[in-house]
């Protein structure tokens, strides 16, 4: 949205809060879209961009925003020496967001492991499971019902899923892609 600012005559406070110009936005529909983060929405019955202000003027007078005081479990901070603790959203823009966060949701790789038998399929428990790259390697087992998970991943492409059981063959699974991945469920054959 900074890259617009200028354009629809928004402004950046000293605080970081951007303000949109309700006079000289008025009619600009476009304005909308020049937010990458789509906080900005279009006020139809004012013909006006309009976007939270932190209520600006409540800070002004010594206060806090209203979504800070209505929160019952204090999950809204205004961070001070807190903020290099946050995460920006979508770093890959480039921009120097005044809002940070924590706990945004990461990428996770999941699945359940089960070995067939002649019988048919059972949970395959304390199975090793390796998420590898080039430049790092994760390890896991599975849990009781075979499943695993590996969460906290910022890429998934380029890695390699390995899943290792004695008297199993190692089976290889390459990753591609950007998002989240739940593999299903993965079979271990007869043995080797």
């Amino acid at each position: 949205m900074h890259r617009g600012v200028n354009r629809w005559r928004g402004y950046r406070r000293d605080d970081g809060i951007v303000i949109i110009d309700p006079e000289k936005a008025k009619g600009q529909k476009a304005i909308v879209d020049s937010c990458p983060y789509g906080v900005i929405f279009w006020n139809a019955e004012k013909a006006l961009a309009q976007k939270c202000t932190f209520c600006a003027h409540l800070l002004e007078a010594g206060g806090e925003p209203r979504c800070i005081e209505a929160c019952p479990v204090a999950a809204i901070q205004l961070a001070g020496d807190r903020l290099d603790e946050g995460e920006k959203l979508h770093p890959e823009f480039g921009l120097d967001p005044a809002v940070k966060y924590a706990g945004l949701p990461k990428n996770f790789v999941t699945g359940e492991v089960v070995i067939k038998s002649e019988d048919g399929e059972e949970c395959a428990a304390n199975v090793t499971v390796v998420l590898k790259s080039d430049t790092e390697e994760h390890s896991t087992v599975t849990d009781i019902f075979g499943d695993f998970e590996f969460d906290g991943l910022t890429e998934l492409a380029g890695r390699i899923l390995i899943i290792h059981h004695d008297g199993h063959a190692p089976i290889e699974i390459p990753l591609a892609g950007e998002t989240s991945i739940d593999l299903g469920l993965i079979e271990l054959g007869f043995g080797l």
